[in-house]
């Protein structure tokens, strides 16, 4: 049986056999002769500048399934995905056709055609690529 306080995973002989390495305030965690230290970020993402004319382009709904559509929006200057089924996530641009989402290991790459239309968009989510064809909206 395993207990879970807000920091610390304990056992049944109350023996500490995990903690949360998430927490905001957890740099540092001493268990005697061991210390686990968490490294901040060296380098943090830099933001991405995206121009509107190009956020207004990956506007759309893409095909993830016969049943499960992925729609990107743009409420003022920040793009949302939602997925059918599921809540809306902000997404934030890696690179000029890239973009992460919120709080999920995931990114969403947009594939543009010859004219430079956006034609598609690929789903990168647990090792996984999945091309998403863009739906006439």
């Amino acid at each position: 049986m395993f207990v879970t306080t807000d920091l610390y995973n304990f056992n049944s002989d109350r023996e500490i056999v995990g903690f949360d390495i998430d927490q905001d305030n957890l740099l540092d965690v001493d268990f005697g002769e061991l210390t686990i230290k968490r490294l901040k970020e060296d380098n943090p993402m830099e933001p991405v500048v995206i121009d509107d004319k190009t956020f207004k382009r990956y506007v759309g709904n893409y095909e993830l399934s016969a049943d499960i559509i992925i729609a990107i929006t743009k409420t003022g200057g920040q793009l949302k995905t939602q997925i059918t089924g599921q809540s809306e996530m902000i997404i934030f641009a890696t690179s000029n056709n890239t973009f992460k989402l919120q709080d999920v290991d995931a990114q969403l790459i947009f594939n543009s055609n010859d004219d430079g239309g956006i034609e598609s968009l690929t789903l990168l989510q647990g090792g996984q690529q999945i091309a998403c064809k863009r739906m006439n909206n």
